[in-house]
């Protein structure tokens, strides 16, 4: 088979659970799910984008990563600015590779699942590093509510990250903020607990801003609860008295440009503030790092 042609062949050997790709796009009208036992092969030859310089897994629905992934390249070496989009998605990316076989024409290279660029899973090369390099964000349930936990290996210009929570995976609203370290080359933590949760799947996903406006998205993971033991805070939108399902021992409230308005001590279980004008606020409980939104409409 000649080269030409086989640009466009890619073989999915569902029996092996490998995934090899051919120089060409493979279009997945679907969901696809890869199992810890995958071995996906992405073949790179020249710079000339998706489907005739590398191969690219398009996934009309929702992807799930996992396994082994194998960078190989023939008689061509990626430039370290370069970018390679390998896989594409419409709906939501969840997991990620358990490990990656580079090359060694491409040390120092990295992969970002969806935030430089939403909606593709890219390997970047040295040069073109992140603003902010997010190495992990994940979630799990707990009584107080879903815990969300996120790490960042380097920022540069980075102002606060934006919590965004969806009950379909699709469409996203603002719950919280947390503040950014600016700029750092060293391991960041954070955390967000989500209180107020249904019962069931819930979405969620980072937007980072930095100083000067600009944003870039994490990818999109999922956390199932059953609600129980969670603790909660309603009515949200509320006319100006909380309710907490668990006793709060210090709470601060922020404007929403974060401001800090006002810090109350030994709360309890309730809180009012019907005395401030109706708008957006965050709430901070317990010297939590992160924040939970609240909308007053009196």
């Amino acid at each position: 088979m000649s080269y030409q042609t086989k640009l466009f062949f890619i073989w999915l050997i569902l029996g092996q659970g490998k995934l090899i790709a051919q120089s060409g796009i493979f279009t997945v009208n679907g969901n696809l799910t890869m199992s810890s036992t995958s071995d996906t092969e992405i073949q790179i030859v020249s710079a000339s984008g998706p489907g005739i310089g590398h191969d690219q897994v398009a996934v009309v629905g929702n992807l799930i990563l996992g396994g082994q992934l194998t960078i190989i390249i023939e008689s061509y070496s990626p430039g370290p600015s370069q970018l390679i989009e390998i896989f594409s998605y419409t709906n939501t990316l969840t997991g990620s590779f358990s490990s990656i076989n580079w090359p060694s024409s491409m040390a120092g290279w990295a992969i970002d699942y969806g935030i430089k660029s939403p909606g593709k899973v890219t390997l970047y090369g040295p040069t073109s590093a992140l603003p902010v390099d997010l190495i992990s964000f994940d979630g799990h349930t707990s009584k107080y509510g879903n815990v969300l936990e996120w790490q960042t290996a380097s920022e540069v210009n980075s102002n606060y990250f934006v919590i965004e929570h969806s009950t379909d995976g699709k469409n996203f609203l603002e719950i919280g903020r947390s503040q950014a370290k600016g700029n750092s080359n060293v391991l960041s933590l954070y955390n967000f607990i989500h209180i107020d949760i249904d019962l069931g799947i819930s979405y969620y996903r980072l937007m980072q801003v930095d100083f000067d406006g600009r944003c870039d998205y994490s990818k999109i993971i999922s956390v199932e609860s059953d609600k129980k033991n969670v603790t909660a805070t309603f009515p949200n939108p509320t006319n100006g008295l909380l309710q907490f399902s668990s006793p709060i021992e210090q709470m601060e409230v922020y404007d929403n440009v974060g401001t800090l308005i006002f810090r109350s001590k030994s709360v309890g279980k309730s809180m009012d503030i019907s005395f401030l004008p109706d708008g957006i606020y965050y709430l901070k409980s317990n010297n939590s790092i992160s924040s939970q939104k609240v909308i007053l409409q009196k």
